[in-house]
């Protein structure tokens, strides 16, 4: 039972953090997500992240579970700062935002995030490396 409830109250909070991510400014872009994706990682703050990445509600829910071992453990980001290099959009009509990170350990990478476009909203690929 209390598993159950702690599932039920990730969901809620996960549908309460998807419009942070996605509706959070008017113009609603690509560089948008991946700006509010990369400062929630910052702020270790995981139902943002999420919801920048995960349409369905479930799947969110189900992420968090994973990654802070059904709420027992603190989500912490490696992030220190970033920075937007460039995007640009595919012949689909997907996008693609190239992002320098510069992590805590002050290891540095250049990722690209492939983005999609579901129902006038902007996601991460979950499947980008």
């Amino acid at each position: 039972m209390k598993k159950l409830a702690i599932i039920l109250g990730l969901v809620a909070l996960v549908f309460g953090f998807a419009y942070s991510c996605n509706h959070g400014s008017s113009s609603g872009t690509p560089e948008d997500t991946v700006k509010t994706y990369y400062t929630a990682l910052i702020a270790n703050d995981i139902e943002t992240v999420t919801a920048c990445v995960y349409p369905d509600p479930t799947q969110r829910a189900q992420f968090i579970a994973l990654v802070t071992n059904d709420g027992q453990e603190e989500f912490v980001s490696g992030v220190a700062s970033y920075a937007i290099l460039s995007s640009g959009y595919d012949e689909d009509g997907n996008a693609e935002v190239v992002v320098h990170v510069v992590y805590k350990d002050a290891t540095e990478k250049d990722k690209t995030h492939k983005l999609y476009k579901q129902d006038g909203v902007w996601y991460i690929d979950a499947n980008t490396k």
